[in-house]
């Protein structure tokens, strides 16, 4: 399975478990997938650019989130 893809389905997921009140940090997703930020961030620029996500300002992180439908 493609990495970017198996990246959307766990925001989307952790997403679902907050109700949608939650994004997740970049840290998150990095230990998650056991992936250095250098090689997330081109994943998430294409799955920005594509409108799959969607990037928020956090207190003290930037969080990522699924796009309401």
């Amino acid at each position: 399975m493609d990495l970017s893809f198996e990246i959307q389905l766990f925001i989307e997921s952790e997403q679902k478990r907050s109700n949608g009140k939650c994004g997740i940090p970049v840290t998150t997703i990095q230990n998650e997938f056991g992936i250095q930020y250098k090689e997330l961030k081109p994943i998430l620029n294409t799955l920005h650019q594509n409108k799959k996500i969607i990037a928020k300002k956090g207190l003290n992180q930037l969080l990522i989130f699924i796009p309401n439908k």
